[in-house]
């Protein structure tokens, strides 16, 4: 019915001329089998074990400025609360300090005469639940792909049949007792933003029927302003501004 068409329509619109403005975030989620644990005092106590799986993502804003000197290679530092690194295994969580600037991206672009690296790390991390310190979560890329084409930051999550290193190295230690453990890199996906919905999208309606229309905006948004209109009435509407989580 042409009646919910228009109110649909309506609500669309507002998001669209009110929404927020971003940046451009990159969130790349990764799967990863350990390879290797080296913990010679015991601080994880055996909770870790080889094959065991680890999920995880690393986030970074590609607005954020080069400081590298030495071109071609760069080096970015991002901006507090604008990068994250963040893995699970079992009951352990490794993850950085927010906000921090803490986390630094490097990338040497390949060439003709040589392979390409993206290294992503963070120094400024929260300690695990039984408080052992966690000194360095590290990112590696290491081959000819997609990633490391230029000195840019990509836009895109790699493409692992090209890196012949594709790591994720988790350090940290206690009571003098340090340890390290070194997972193989087995999926690696571009998280897709949430993009704006109506509910219903689409629909016959009776003249007399009653239903309500529902604008789904992504998590963060920010409304500056919201109205509807049906057959060119206004409709009452919430207003703003609002903070949707």
């Amino acid at each position: 019915m042409k009646t919910a068409a228009l109110l649909l329509s309506g609500v669309l619109l507002s998001a669209v001329a009110f929404g927020p403005a971003s940046a451009a975030p990159v969130r790349v989620k990764l799967t990863a089998r350990i390879a290797e644990v080296a913990d010679p005092g015991q601080v994880l106590a055996g909770r870790l074990v080889i094959g065991q799986r680890v999920t995880g993502t690393y986030v970074y804003n590609t607005n954020t400025p080069n400081e590298s000197p030495f071109p071609p290679s760069t080096q970015y530092r991002p901006y507090a609360g604008e990068a994250r690194m963040r893995f699970v295994t079992g009951s352990l969580v490794f993850e950085n300090a927010q906000p921090t600037q803490g986390i630094t991206i490097g990338i040497s672009p390949q060439s003709q005469f040589g392979d390409g690296q993206f290294i992503m790390g963070s120094s400024d991390n929260k300690p695990l639940a039984d408080g052992t310190t966690i000194t360095s979560i590290w990112l590696e890329f290491r081959g000819f792909g997609n990633v490391t084409q230029s000195g840019a930051l990509p836009t895109a999550a790699p493409i692992l049949a090209n890196y012949f290193t594709r790591e994720v190295t988790l350090s940290g230690s206690s009571a003098g007792n340090s340890f390290q453990v070194r997972a193989q890199i087995e999926v690696s996906e571009l998280i897709v933003p949430q993009t704006i919905e109506v509910s219903p999208a689409a629909g016959n309606f009776l003249h007399s029927q009653h239903f309500d229309a529902a604008l789904l905006l992504p998590r963060g948004s920010i409304v500056a302003n919201a109205h509807a209109t049906a057959n060119g009435s206004q409709q009452s509407c919430a207003r703003a501004p609002m903070q949707l989580w």
